[in-house]
């Protein structure tokens, strides 16, 4: 049996209509934007043509898990890596631990200011995110720290931080002098090593020579000295952590089978992050994720590649589907700008662009800018329509008739085309799909290691 063909060149914009991908070549980058209404056609004309090329490794927000269902087995097939980080259902996923990716204080700065900032609430005062950003730091800093000092066999995760705020959150309502109380009690304790010197943990007068939890702890305190104005901090951040409790969400946010980030520039890797296009709890947990992902893999690339360019020696492909109903990721702007240089292509999947700026605002404009590609696939609102009529030089009206089915696809440095949305039916991998065959449908990636199913993936 004939095995299907790796490495096509080039990105799929339309039928007959092609991007391609060697940078030095063609002097674009390979960031692609597509808008399209639901049921436009990006999954079927743009998302699966482009997995189907297979010319890089891939990371694929996948809403519902049809994506992995329908592809898995191709990209198996062909030598890939098929892994899946499943925040709809964490019991069929991989895990992945945040602070598995904390190296220095500036990782933990990093992290607290993505979870504080996924939300993507816009304030005139910065006083409450930054606030809340340091609390935030404090207590995940006092985990690592007291896990370096006295388990240093375990990895540092949120269940540490939600037992810490169990712990100390769960007051009387609106007796927050208290909790701040405790809580300062149990940072100098951690600094002189008082408490565990009286459990016998920790040898006489042994103190940390600094502790970033506690001058941290300290820099909150300094800022957030009124009970009030500390209540509405705790209970937005505690609200925030609640969201990670439960067994099968702490298993998520473990080390129990987590996915290595770093292996995708590496070698030939697909991961699926399954989201729930109902359920939005989790959505400041993707947007984290993928938050770390960009900054995880220019390290890899600036760091472990420095004999190849500082380019990855894998290209990573990462397909942003329902992009803007997702959680802000923290710093998109400034990414989609820098991660060219490191063969990272970002390819944003949106509604509208009226959508895109309602989530990301003024940076909207500097996402679409950054993208050397613009597709569109069907168009409803009217600032879209009129925006893609001063693109293509065309009347609103003409526009809005487009028949369904057509695409308009705008290159940098080319004349705008008007051509048929891909027939997926026309890739030559498309009878290695399950939508071509039923018998191709992949369902077993990403399970515990102890489910027997994983025996079969």
């Amino acid at each position: 049996m004939k095995k299907p063909k790796r490495d096509l060149e080039g990105t799929i914009l339309a039928d007959g209509v092609s991007l391609g991908t060697d940078m030095r070549k063609t002097q674009l980058n390979n960031n692609v934007i597509v808008f399209g209404t639901p049921g436009g056609g990006k999954t079927e004309g743009i998302v699966k043509p482009n997995i189907m090329q297979m010319n890089s490794s891939y990371v694929v927000t996948d809403p519902k898990g049809n994506l992995l269902r329908e592809c898995g087995a191709m990209l198996k097939e062909a030598g890939y890596d098929v892994v899946c980080l499943n925040f709809s259902d964490p019991a069929k996923s991989m895990t992945y631990n945040p602070f598995s990716y904390v190296r220095t204080e500036m990782d933990l700065d990093f992290l607290a200011r993505s979870i504080v900032r996924a939300e993507g609430r816009t304030s005139a005062d910065a006083f409450w995110p930054d606030s809340a950003e340091l609390l935030l730091k404090a207590l995940m800093a006092y985990c690592i720290e007291w896990n370096e000092q006295f388990r240093p066999r375990c990895v540092t995760t949120f269940s540490d931080v939600i037992s810490v705020a169990d712990a100390y959150g769960h007051e009387k309502l609106g007796d927050w002098d208290n909790v701040s109380n405790r809580l300062d009690e149990r940072m100098e304790e951690l600094f002189r090593g008082s408490y565990w010197r009286a459990k016998g943990e920790c040898e006489p007068g042994k103190r940390r020579p600094r502790s970033v939890a506690r001058d941290t702890w300290l820099r909150f305190r300094a800022v957030a000295n009124a009970p009030t104005t500390v209540g509405c901090i705790v209970m937005e951040l505690w609200g925030r952590l609640n969201r990670l409790s439960g067994k099968e969400r702490e298993r998520l946010f473990s080390d129990v089978d987590p996915v290595d980030i770093a292996s995708l520039g590496k070698r030939r890797m697909a991961l699926f992050v399954v989201v729930s296009d109902v359920d939005r709890s989790m959505d400041f947990m993707v947007s984290v994720f993928y938050a770390q992902l960009f900054k995880e893999l220019c390290r890899v690339a600036d760091r472990e590649c420095c004999d190849n360019g500082n380019r990855l020696r894998v290209p990573v492909r990462v397909i942003l589907d329902d992009f803007a109903n997702q959680n802000v990721i923290d710093g998109f702007d400034a990414v989609i700008a820098a991660v060219r240089s490191r063969d990272i292509w970002l390819m944003p999947i949106c509604q509208a662009t009226a959508q895109l700026e309602e989530r990301y605002g003024r940076a909207a404009n500097t996402i679409i800018g950054c993208c050397d590609a613009v597709v569109y696939l069907g168009v409803n609102d009217m600032a879209t329509a009129r925006e893609l009529g001063e693109r293509a030089d065309m009347p609103v009206s003409d526009i809005q008739r487009m028949p369904v089915g057509t695409a308009l696809v705008f290159v940098r440095g080319r004349e705008g085309k008007v051509a048929p949305r891909f027939d997926v039916q026309k890739h030559p991998n498309y009878r290695f799909l399950a939508q071509a065959d039923p018998a191709n449908e992949y369902t077993l990636c990403g399970l515990p290691a102890s489910s027997p199913a994983r025996e079969n993936a």
